[in-house]
Order: structure tokens, then sequence, then C-alpha cells
């Protein structure tokens, strides 16, 4: 992982987008503090068939609501002392 400057980015944009498409990783930093990441570009996957319906299935369940099993508490007496 390299560091650089805000300026030397601007300056080797193409050098170091050249070792980003080896597989490297490059932080820029502008007042020594990191403020960006060029990081190789991932081609996000597609989920299965199994993990679209267990998403399916979660997500029907949260639609749902759980519940707690006690009483819904009132505002007054949480404050209370």
């Amino acid at each position: 992982m390299e560091r650089i400057t805000l300026q030397e980015a601007e300056h080797n944009l193409g050098k170091y987008i050249m070792a980003v498409e080896k597989g490297e990783t490059v932080i820029i930093l502008k007042q020594n503090k990191p403020v960006a990441c060029l990081t190789p570009y991932a081609v996000t996957r597609q989920l299965s068939s199994q993990q679209i319906a267990a998403r399916e299935r979660t997500l029907a369940r949260m639609k749902q609501g759980f519940s707690l099993g006690g009483i819904c508490p009132i505002r007054d007496r949480l404050h209370e002392r």
C-alpha cells in the first residue's frame, strides 16, 4: 500500500493508475491525512437462488417485527428516578 500526497497524485495519476491495475492500493493524503483510496475495481458477484430466497425470508420476517415479550414502555416511566 503506497501513500502519496494529493499534489503527487495530480502530477503522476497515470503512474498510480497503472499500479492499481496491477493490484496495488494507493492512499492519497491531503495535509498528511488520508482523503482517498485508489483500489482495483472489483466486479460484484450475483447472488445465488438460495441466497436470494434467504434474503427474501429475512426481509419478510423483518417486516413482521419481533416480539420482545414485554409491555410497551411509557416514556414518563423510563425517565422516573
